[in-house]
């Protein structure tokens, strides 16, 4: 992950599961790679972004919705409502999260590591976040990192806990490039949460991942990324995760 910040061309890795495989093992598709550099013939590619559907069995699934459905629902937040669950020990009781005793962090660290085959390792602390009401969206950002015993956070996982058939989008961003005077001098407008989708026409976005049903979306936390406009029809139930090597 380090050479993310090192190099300008990423592929794009999707992890296809069959649903509730007994195997660990999985069929990876390379679908597209993306240079932006516009040189194809580097040898140097950063595995950056992962896609993986049927991501967790129905027997993990189940017990990470009845998790959610016990943890007391945030509405403070001024993106969206939030379930906020940790696993690490706390001395501060003003923090008031939802505890548990290990076992979220042992279920996603056996799956991340032993069925998609990847070297991460969960942070103990975790969120849902609750896109339900008309319009409601995340502005363009980049994610933090979080640090556990000396450990650093590089990347972010998303699992989704609800299918969007419309709306909803994660869009992530190219890296930006230096501007010229009068590409600055011309910038047009960044578009506010407001719209369905954050497409300005500039040609900046990487990819955008339609909300689907037990996939999971990892990527750096460093990479620019928004959430569009979520229908009130097809509400957008999000576990995000913290991801360190």
């Amino acid at each position: 992950m380090r050479n993310i910040a090192e190099n300008n061309e990423f592929l794009i890795r999707r992890i296809h599961q069959s649903e509730d495989a007994a195997s660990n093992t999985s069929k990876d598709d390379i679908s597209r790679t993306i240079f932006e550099s516009g040189d194809e013939t580097s040898s140097s590619l950063a595995v950056a972004l992962h896609i993986t559907n049927n991501a967790f069995t129905s027997n993990d699934l189940a017990k990470l919705e009845s998790l959610r459905s016990k943890v007391p629902l945030d509405l403070t937040r001024p993106t969206c409502p939030r379930r906020f669950v940790t696993e690490k020990e706390t001395k501060n009781d003003a923090e008031q999260q939802y505890q548990e005793d290990g076992w979220i962090r042992i279920l996603l660290n056996k799956t991340i590591q032993e069925r998609w085959k990847l070297p991460f390792q969960c942070l103990p602390w975790y969120r849902f976040l609750e896109y339900t009401t008309e319009g409601g969206c995340m502005a363009k950002h980049s994610d933090g990192t979080n640090t556990y015993e000396g450990i650093q956070s590089v990347a972010t996982m998303l699992l989704y806990l609800s299918t969007c058939d419309s709306g909803g989008e994660t869009t992530l961003y190219k890296k930006k490039k230096k501007k010229t005077k009068r590409e600055k001098k011309n910038r047009s407008l960044q578009l506010p949460c407001n719209g369905m989708n954050h497409d300005d026409g500039s040609g900046n976005i990487l990819e955008s991942i339609r909300p689907v049903y037990n996939t999971v979306l990892i990527f750096p936390h460093g990479w620019q990324h928004s959430g569009d406009n979520v229908e009130a029809k097809h509400p957008k139930i999000v576990l995000r995760v913290d991801l360190a090597r």
